[in-house]
């Protein structure tokens, strides 16, 4: 009351003070009127009287110069500016009357309501419009965030470009207009490049700007987090600012699934301590089965020291529960296997609800975000959601949550141009749209040799998994006969796959071809018995038979050497199977 009492006595004043001007002005062009008439009447007759013909039209000329200085057409009407439409979009200034008819235009005030400007509008640094408006009693800051679209146009901008925002109550808004669609220009390089240091997960983890250009940063302790959007909308690179963050904190177990089976998982592969890049189901069936043991273990372990969960000082003290990040790349594969799916979702459902508090964190990313690939109850359990360009509302709202795009928060907004963006719900009350810090193929490859240094320095670079033959060679060493009757055949594939690419050489082959197309997945029985033989190691043919037993189909005559004679023999992928079962090894 008091406000508006004060904006009425100013109103009136300048009321006041506009019909004083208007007199004054009346009053002094009546005073030029008789200063220009006076003179040349005077200069008429003196100059007929004194110089006949010459004097009068000197004195005329001198009274059509008055004439037409007091014959211009006066301002007498007062201008309302009020009632001009005015736009943002053709560079108009926002002032409080053009919110007030922006507001009235999108419905979300009545047509005799009207706006309480708690900060006026101004342009920031980067030309953009902001202002934090009180909307009349009674009503919200969700009628204005959901008629964002209905804002734009009264603004005459695109609706990425209008940002509305609750601020500390109900019925404030913080609203802000940028000049031009945001998240268009080049990226800026990515603060991980900078680090000369180690990073640490425990802390904050930089996402990148937001459309007012404030850097944002989140906190991943304890939490889980979901990342969609359709394909092209920058799901890979806003990924990697998550997992070049762990992956330069040397502290940090990874553990990645790519259910694309592509590479954009790949270049990490390297400082992982599992990873399953086939884009199998099974085996990530089998991951989180591991997964779920070491969560199992890390709880034995926090009850055995009498704490509830890990934390940075407990891990650094028992690198068992140091953190663990599970990266599982384009869930749909695995969620939607016809044999594995509701098997992995329960599994996940498990981790993620349970994991947290023993260190492990878990972020899904997938391109098709539906209810049939993400469950709702998985979903519910993932607090950190970050949904990039989407087609419908409802894809953004399977991973914002039900409701989010009709309450103002919609992906589909969300422009081709503007790659990288998206909106992120990982801290405060509503979602907030932010561009991912991007890093180039070759930044990430730097920052990846970075961390294999630091990781190493640290000595928790993992080591290269050992291939099968040289785990059956470990179990000979320790005597085990038959691993090493398995060891030496897989040997003579190896001497056949080496005589086989010479033979295309000398036949005039490439050899680079030939060492990209020829592999021998096959071998005659004798041929591997003569090899065994020579490898001073006694082997009957019903030894072998028996350590490698292979199918009917398997067991089938081939053709076989120069004349193509038809013989029996051992596939190569059955040899590796026999040893994998029998002793429990990975190939």
């Amino acid at each position: 009351m008091l406000a508006a009492e004060k904006a009425t006595k100013a109103a009136e004043e300048a009321v006041a003070l506009h019909k004083k001007a208007k007199k004054d002005r009346n009053r002094a062009r009546n005073l030029r009127a008789g200063v220009a008439y006076g003179p040349p009447l005077t200069a008429i007759g003196t100059g007929y009287v004194m110089g006949g013909g010459l004097g009068l039209a000197a004195s005329l000329l001198s009274t059509f110069a008055g004439g037409a200085f007091v014959g211009r057409k006066p301002y007498d009407e007062d201008a309302d500016w009020t009632t001009e439409w005015r736009s943002l979009g053709d560079g108009d200034r926002m002032t409080a009357p053009m919110l007030d008819q922006a507001f009235r235009a999108a419905k979300v005030i009545g047509s005799e309501e009207t706006l309480r400007v708690v900060q006026m509008p101004m342009l920031d640094t980067r030309g953009a419009w902001t202002a934090i408006l009180d909307l009349p009693p009674g009503v919200p800051a969700k009628r204005a965030i959901r008629a964002t679209d209905e804002l734009a146009a009264a603004f005459g901008v695109e609706e990425a470009q209008v940002s509305v925002m609750k601020k500390g109550r109900s019925g404030r808004v913080e609203l802000y207009v940028s000049r031009d669609l945001p998240f268009t220009d080049k990226a800026a390089p990515g603060p991980l490049l900078a680090l000369e240091s180690p990073a640490n997960f425990w802390g904050r983890i930089s996402i990148g700007p937001d459309v007012r250009g404030i850097h944002q940063s989140i906190s991943v302790v304890e939490r889980s987090g979901l990342i969609g959007g359709e394909p092209g909308a920058g799901k890979s690179a806003s990924g990697n600012t998550i997992l070049l963050a762990a992956a330069l904190d040397p502290r940090v177990i990874l553990h990645l699934a790519d259910g694309k089976g592509g590479g954009d998982l790949e270049p990490f592969e390297s400082l992982c301590e599992a990873y399953e890049g086939d884009a199998d189901p099974e085996a990530f069936d089998k991951m989180l089965d591991d997964e779920l043991r070491d969560m199992k273990a890390r709880y034995a372990l926090l009850k055995k020291l009498g704490k509830r969960k890990v934390t940075e000082e407990l891990a650094n003290k028992h690198p068992e529960l140091r953190q663990k990040l599970l990266w599982v790349d384009e869930l749909m594969l695995y969620t939607t296997d016809d044999d594995f799916g509701k098997k992995i979702t329960k599994k996940l459902r498990n981790l993620v609800s349970r994991g947290r508090a023993a260190g492990i964190i878990t972020f899904c990313a997938t391109q098709k975000p539906g209810s049939d690939v993400v469950d709702t109850s998985l979903r519910d359990l993932l607090s950190i959601r970050w949904a990039l360009r989407c087609t419908t509302p409802e894809a953004s709202d399977t991973i914002l949550g039900k409701g989010a795009a009709a309450s103002g928060y919609s992906a589909r907004t969300i422009q081709s141009e503007m790659r990288g963006a998206g909106l992120l719900w990982a801290e405060g009350t509503n979602p907030q749209m932010v561009r991912a810090d991007y890093y180039t193929d070759e930044q990430v490859n730097a920052l990846i040799e970075r961390a294999t240094e630091w990781r190493r320095a640290a000595g928790t670079l993992p080591k290269a998994p050992l291939r099968l033959i040289d785990q059956l060679n470990t179990l000979a060493e320790e005597g085990d006969k038959d691993a090493e009757i398995l060891s030496r055949v897989l040997s003579c594939f190896f001497v056949e796959d080496i005589a086989a690419r010479q033979r295309a050489v000398n036949g005039g082959m490439d050899r680079e071809q030939a060492e990209a197309e020829i592999s021998v997945h096959w071998l005659p029985g004798q041929v591997i018995l003569d090899y065994l033989k020579l490898q001073c190691v006694e082997v009957t043919a019903e030894k072998l038979a028996a350590l490698v037993q292979r199918t009917d189909e398997e067991k089938t005559k081939r053709p076989w050497g120069p004349k193509g004679s038809r013989v029996t023999g051992y596939p190569l992928a059955r040899v590796e199977t026999a040893a994998t079962t029998r002793f429990g090894l990975t190939a």
